[in-house]
């Protein structure tokens, strides 16, 4: 039998397994379905509606999705979180009839908008949503996955999915959104909720690892993606947690999971362009080396926006083709500054940028943070540009470094570039 909802899928889990942990609330499968029960009998004008979803917690937003899925028509999951006039968060946009037999609710999930700020929106439901998701009711079981994404964002569904349909449990913090507490905070809290499976941005990464209550937490998995990871990520991740598999997962909201890498190195194989894709896909660079995927519906290559450069046998990505810097008319990828940055002793997170200057358009300035002391800053910089200065063309190399106390993230986790 093909399992069509959320709700399908967890009758098909024990009702004794955990499956949330909000705080010091822990709920097992049973548990949920039944909240799941209350909330629908409350809310039942929702039923075969089109439906907006705003603000709420983390914790409100699991619910809901669990209850709308397989029962509205449609939800739209707004990108900001923020819809004047949405009683409790929702709000019915149309519809009015039950879904068939064998039609899914469909999902409508935002981009992140990390070129332009301003997301898109991108059709899915839940056969798509899980495609890669590895589903079973027992296998999982040891795995406490922490919630660091945007649950509104495909990231954040992703973890939610594996750990629902995966036979794990997801930690979900209770008071505020990841992105808006400390990461001290935000690591005690997982720690305390036991979790040993973690996903996030390498951005994320960078900014949980400079952390002392890092240490503290036992993960067995660990994964990243929505960013270009640089090799020494990869291997301080490594470091610190030596028995851990850890994966870089290459998808987006709009082609959904593409594929994973976990050998530890950067990049991916060049294998991958020949058809040899684990998942089955067909991908290829165009002569402007952005990685396109065969669209096997409408039949095309489309371009996924992601400039990639192929050394022997394997590729690396270099950052958005949307995001380069001008500089008298020679395009600089921001990510390749930044990583040459990142190999600096001392600078725990980099940004490159364009600065406006009357002769070339545009130079490339460049903010770090430094994780060594105050008085080491201006020897920072000047590191800094040594090395750009050996690893880099003229036109990429920062004409200004300025020391940042910290770099924002975006709602998604991803380094915020606007």
């Amino acid at each position: 039998m093909m399992v069509e909802s959320l709700v399908e899928a967890l009758k098909q889990r024990e009702p004794d397994c955990l499956l949330w942990v909000i705080g010091e609330e822990r709920l097992t499968v049973g548990e949920v379905l039944a909240k799941v029960k209350v909330w629908r009998e409350a809310h039942d004008r929702f039923r075969g509606r089109s439906v907006r979803v705003g603000r709420m917690t983390s914790a409100e937003l699991a619910l809901v999705l669990c209850g709308l899925d397989g029962w509205a028509s449609e939800l739209r999951l707004e990108w900001d979180g923020k819809v004047v006039g949405l009683e409790m968060g929702l709000e019915e946009v149309g519809g009015n009839r039950e879904l068939p037999s064998g039609e899914q609710t469909r999902w409508l999930l935002p981009t992140s908008g990390t070129a332009t700020g301003v997301p898109t929106w991108v059709t899915h439901n839940f056969s798509t949503l899980t495609r890669e998701v590895k589903v079973s009711s027992t296998k999982g079981v040891e795995w406490v996955w922490g919630l660091v994404y945007d649950l509104r964002r495909f990231a954040g569904l992703q973890v939610f999915l594996q750990a629902m349909l995966g036979g794990g449990a997801l930690a979900i913090l209770p008071e505020r959104e990841a992105d808006q507490i400390g990461v001290e905070q935000l690591l005690c809290g997982l720690r305390d909720a036991g979790v040993n499976a973690l996903s996030a941005t390498p951005t994320q990464w960078r900014w949980m690892l400079a952390a002392e209550s890092m240490k503290a937490l036992p993960l067995g998995l660990v994964t990243l993606g929505g960013e270009a990871v640089d090799q020494r990520l990869l291997d301080e991740l490594g470091e610190r947690f030596p028995l851990a598999r850890l994966t870089h997962i290459y998808a987006s909201t709009e082609l959904g999971v593409g594929f994973s890498v976990s050998d530890g190195i950067s990049g991916f194989p060049r294998s991958f362009l020949k058809g040899a894709v684990p998942e089955g896909r067909a991908w290829r660079l165009n002569e402007a080396s952005e990685l396109e995927r065969w669209d096997s519906d409408r039949k095309i290559w489309q371009g996924t926006g992601d400039l990639v450069r192929c050394e022997g046998e394997r590729c690396y990505f270099r950052g958005r083709k949307d995001g380069q810097i001008n500089v008298g008319g020679v395009n600089v990828v921001p990510e390749e500054v930044e990583s040459v940055a990142l190999e600096t002793a001392g600078v725990s997170m980099a940004r490159a940028r364009g600065r406006r200057n009357v002769v070339t358009g545009e130079v490339v300035e460049l903010l770090i943070v430094s994780a060594l002391p105050t008085g080491e800053a201006s020897l920072l910089e000047k590191r800094v540009v040594a090395l750009c200065e050996k690893r880099l063309p003229r036109h990429a190399v920062p004409a200004v470094v300025n020391v940042v106390d910290v770099l924002p993230m975006t709602g998604t986790g991803k380094m915020r570039r606007i």
